[in-house]
């Protein structure tokens, strides 16, 4: 009786089928610590192995893998009170040389006689490779029947990954967004192919390459609408990302093109996140390894440096700025943070007090006038720089940070129908705007605002009715539009 009496709630979850399963999700070093069992389920074996060398300073908590044999059906994780168990299942890593070029081969193998396998190649010349031409560089990952079901036939409430901080709170601001942007995922036909799973297409022929991070906008989705189809789609775009889209010499993603490799890699277009999440959550060591590498290789290649001043880009000191800072909230790295530091005090050198806004060279108009592209300016420099704030704890960049939301709120409020796309600013005031509605450029916009003002806006009438009908039937441009729109964080609020 005391035994029951000590035992503490950790997580509850549902498991669908039969077989173990193994997925990530993060909990207290507590509770880690404490060891963890099945309530009421005798026989199950439970282990625990922490990902995440220090817990997150926003939630205190630590991603870890869990993995369990002998669960069915709904069951809740609790506190044993007695030291973690040795993990059921062993893991063995064999590389050779093959004529392909490299293969990996990793095997798990359960106690319960289970054994899961994953062979990955790396090619170093050009060849044909199961009915597929394949260029030098790439990779071709081929994983065990059940494998992938070991994390997707785990159902995780909302509730759960909210309280762990992976979601935020539901204030009901979006849900019927949401829902519509969830509802087209799941039908949006992937690429043709071995080559092509997990990418896709947008008009003029153009491979997507995964632009604004479609990984990351299905595995949100799939968090907050419980839904395991998205889950798996999220999860063959991060393998499609890390086998086919990146540059060996640089490590960066290759830039949406005809083809997947065939538009140079810049830094204004890499994204690791959804690799990282997708990672996290199928306690994936390959994938948070590949995540590692890509926050590294942004490190080393943080920005273009263009030709002319003119032809300077916001989302080339951003989106590198945002990344970067998304991998230090799991894990310290000097290099890393660095950049970090370097590009930040970039983005705020580019701080106008009078305009209130961040000035970057395309912007810039005769006779003084700016033009501030809202979508970006609010939905990837804001982010990025709250991101840094949150991390850096720097006053100085907290107070910029603070004058552009007051700012981007205002100019929301401001004007008539629609939201603003992009506004021409002197003298401290909008000269000129383009507002517009059912565009999913509005959906990042409101990426920049706090919760707080979110609150206050979102639910008007004018902003409802500006992002009703997201992304729109027959958008020509359907990948782009509902990745852009669902990696949005407010959108889960």
């Amino acid at each position: 009786m005391w035994s029951l009496l000590l035992l503490q709630g950790v997580l509850a979850f549902t498991v669908e089928g039969e077989g173990p399963v193994r997925f990530g999700f993060p909990l207290r070093p507590d509770d880690v610590a404490r060891g963890l069992c099945v309530a009421g389920v005798p026989g199950a074996r439970v282990a625990c192995r922490v990902l995440q060398a220090e817990p997150d300073p926003r939630t205190g908590r630590i991603w870890v893998e869990l993995a369990i044999e002998g669960v069915r059906g709904a069951a809740r994780l609790v506190r044993a009170g007695r030291e973690p168990a040795s993990a059921p299942v062993e893991v063995r890593r064999t590389t050779e040389s093959v004529p392909e070029g490299l293969l990996v081969t990793t095997r798990w193998r359960w106690r319960g006689g289970a054994e899961d396998v994953r062979r990955r190649w790396t090619f170093h010349e050009a060849t044909v490779w199961q009915g597929e031409a394949v260029e030098p560089g790439e990779c071709a990952t081929r994983h065990g029947e059940g494998l992938p079901g070991r994390f997707l036939r785990v159902r995780v409430p909302a509730g759960e990954w909210q309280r762990a901080g992976v979601l935020p709170p539901d204030q009901g601001l979006a849900g019927e967004l949401r829902q519509r942007l969830a509802a087209a995922a799941r039908t949006l036909p992937e690429l043709p192919g071995w080559r092509g799973a997990g990418d896709y297409l947008r008009a003029g022929g153009v491979v997507t390459n995964l632009e604004f991070d479609t990984a990351l906008a299905f595995a949100r989705l799939a968090l907050r609408e419980e839904d395991p189809e998205l889950l798996a789609k999220a999860w063959r775009s991060a393998w499609h990302l890390v086998d086919r889209d990146l540059d060996r010499r640089t490590g960066l993603p290759f830039v949406h093109g005809s083809d997947h490799r065939r538009v140079r890699p810049e830094p204004g277009h890499v994204w690791l996140q959804g690799v990282f999440l997708v990672g996290l959550l199928s306690a994936d060591d390959e994938l948070v390894e590949q995540a590692r590498a890509l926050a590294q290789a942004l490190a080393r290649h943080p920005r273009l440096r263009p030709e002319r001043a003119r032809d300077e880009r916001a989302r080339d000191l951003g989106w590198p700025l945002l990344e970067l800072e998304s991998w230090l909230r799991f894990q310290a790295d000097e290099g890393v943070q660095r950049t970090a530091d370097q590009l930040a005090q970039q983005v705020l050198a580019r701080f106008d007090p009078t305009q209130r806004v961040l000035r970057f060279g395309e912007g810039e108009r005769e006779r003084g006038l700016y033009e501030d592209r809202v979508w970006i300016s609010g939905g990837i420099l804001l982010p990025a720089l709250r991101a840094h704030v949150a991390r850096s704890r720097a006053p100085a960049a907290a107070r910029v940070v603070q004058v552009l939301e007051e700012a981007l709120e205002e100019r929301i409020r401001r004007g008539g129908a629609g939201l603003p796309v992009r506004v021409l600013l002197h003298g401290g005031d909008v000269v000129d705007a383009f507002r517009a509605e059912g565009l999913p450029e509005l959906v990042l916009a409101l990426e920049g605002l706090a919760p707080a003002a979110l609150a206050r806006l979102v639910p008007r009438a004018g902003p409802r009715r500006a992002l009703a009908g997201i992304p729109a039937d027959g958008d020509p441009q359907l990948a782009t539009s509902l990745t852009m729109a669902g990696r949005c964080t407010w959108i889960l609020r």
